[in-house]
């Protein structure tokens, strides 16, 4: 029976040991001024990260950044076809280079906001032909959502008209 106790007294001693260590170590990680933090969203990292290097965002993704607002969407679809649907607060800059407004419209687009570009579905070229375009302008920010506005409504995300 001693063996039992002795057991129990280890464990218990053991587990008291781990709780103070556990607090003291997250008191100093809060003390120090470059503490790892606790909580953090990383969803919006991963969204820096590739708005950053000009690569192509999913669905959640470029959710997610609407839903935090973390970025402005910029659809490059003609007028006609934003107007039937498009995600809400999305700013409509329709791609056609012929167009005499279009450097103008570009030129007015906030150079410190990441921009998703998107158009109708994965068969269409007109957000990547805009962010070219975009990017010959000085944006560096700049993200495509290839799935469009047809991969946005088929994930069942708010649409706006």
């Amino acid at each position: 029976m001693p063996m039992n106790s002795s057991r129990r007294s280890i464990a218990r001693e053991s587990a008291v040991l781990l709780g103070l260590a556990c607090a003291l170590a997250l008191l100093v990680n809060t003390l120090r001024t470059d503490g790892i933090p606790l909580r953090e969203n990383w969803t919006a990292k991963k969204f820096a990260a590739a708005a950053k290097s000009g690569e192509r965002i999913s669905l959640e993704m470029a959710y997610a950044a609407w839903k935090s607002r973390a970025a402005l969407f910029v659809d490059a679809q003609a007028a006609e076809d934003y107007a039937q649907g498009h995600i809400p607060a999305a700013l409509s800059l329709p791609y056609d280079p012929l167009a005499k407004d279009l450097e103008t419209r570009v030129k007015a687009l906030p150079k410190e906001s990441p921009l998703i570009l998107y158009c109708s579905a994965i068969s269409c070229s007109l957000a990547e032909e805009l962010a070219e375009y975009v990017r010959d302008f000085g944006y560096k920010n700049i993200l495509i959502m290839p799935e469009g506005i047809q991969g946005w409504r088929d994930a069942g995300y708010p649409i706006e008209k």
